[in-house]
């Protein structure tokens, strides 16, 4: 499993104030993109130079990197390694912290 893919960062809406999700491999995509010289002006030309700098490229590389070696070491034990519901905040995370 590619942790970043399910990983998401929740952004509000300049406009409308809603809030909606991003996944990290997206921000990843953005942030390749605009290394490699995406020629856009501005934001609304090319969304990926807004969200590129949103989170740091290295830490994000170090989950993905970090979720697979976990993985490796559940499966050598006979486990799973899994996320938790998407419904249910994690015991002790934000989240959870934000709903008491």
């Amino acid at each position: 499993m590619n942790v970043v893919d399910l990983v998401r960062i929740e952004l509000p809406c300049p406009s409308c104030g809603q809030r909606y999700p991003l996944s990290l491999s997206q921000v990843l995509i953005a942030q390749e993109m605009s290394h490699d010289g995406c020629s856009a002006r501005g934001e609304d030309e090319c969304p990926q130079d807004f969200l590129a700098p949103m989170l740091d490229h290295d830490a994000i590389l170090t989950l993905r990197e970090a979720w697979a070696m976990l993985e490796d070491q559940a499966t050598a034990i006979g486990g799973t390694l899994v996320l938790g519901s998407e419904t249910a905040p994690l015991p002790g995370s934000a989240a959870e912290r934000r709903r008491q």
